[in-house]
């Protein structure tokens, strides 16, 4: 993951985000790396987001990571879309 978003779904699940400097450049560790949504192998982030957005609000998926040389799945419960 690129971003983690304050207050998001992604952040109350402990979701971790990748660092970058004040540049913009990507330091390492990279953050949590998404590879299945409820069981289904993603290839990117365009396959997260049609998978996630497929669920209501309130509904958990399970996401499979990739984190520290590891696969581990976190639930996440969806909160209500907002736009901005």
């Amino acid at each position: 993951m690129d971003e983690v978003a304050a207050g998001s779904a992604a952040a109350v699940a402990d979701l971790r985000g990748s660092l970058r400097n004040a540049k913009g450049q990507l330091l390492a560790p990279l953050g949590d790396v998404i590879v299945a949504v409820d069981g289904q192998s993603v290839r990117n982030s365009f396959d997260v987001i049609r998978l996630v957005a497929a669920k209501r609000p309130g509904e958990t998926v399970t996401l499979t990571l990739w984190r520290d040389r590891q696969q581990v799945k976190v639930p996440v419960t969806l909160l209500k879309r907002t736009v901005g």
